[in-house]
């Protein structure tokens, strides 16, 4: 039960953390494409857990263990699962830090391209980062996917 806990624990991350992406993107007209590539990334990653949540994980699994018992394949879950959450809040905090310049409403004229200068400043300045929770995140989730597979889920 813990590792379905988890998986609902990672899905409503990734979806808080793809919707403030996704208001990001429409607010930031000139936005770099790698921001784009981060949210579509979290897309894709909301998608599986929410697969794995309602189809993979309610089930009993094919290899006969109870969800109920702790298992090793439940605990290794459990563990992956608390990484991609982890990751999910540092990139979560990351886009936090460049929405904190917004003003209430829509920003107009000099305000919108100071706004957009800092935000592309924030942005060049972590990318590297970004780009490393990115891969993080990508290597979490092929785990997860290996195991899943592994134990016929």
């Amino acid at each position: 039960m813990e590792a379905i806990a988890a998986v609902v624990g990672i899905t409503e991350a990734t979806i808080r953390t793809t919707s403030k992406l996704w208001k990001l993107s429409n607010a930031w007209r000139d936005a770099p494409a790698d921001l784009h590539r981060l949210r579509d990334d979290l897309s894709r990653t909301e998608h599986f857990f929410t697969e794995v949540r309602h189809s993979a994980l309610l089930s009993k699994p094919a290899s006969g263990d109870s969800w109920d018992r702790r298992s090793p394949f439940q605990t290794e879950l459990k563990l992956l699962i608390d990484g991609g959450i982890e990751i999910l809040g540092r990139i979560e905090t990351f886009v936090d830090s460049l929405v904190s310049d917004d003003v209430p409403g829509h920003p107009t004229g000099d305000l919108a391209k100071s706004l957009g200068k800092r935000r592309r400043l924030g942005w060049i300045t972590n990318s590297r980062k970004v780009t490393q929770m990115r891969n993080e995140l990508r290597i979490k989730v092929s785990h997860i996917c290996r195991i899943l597979i592994t134990h016929n889920v």
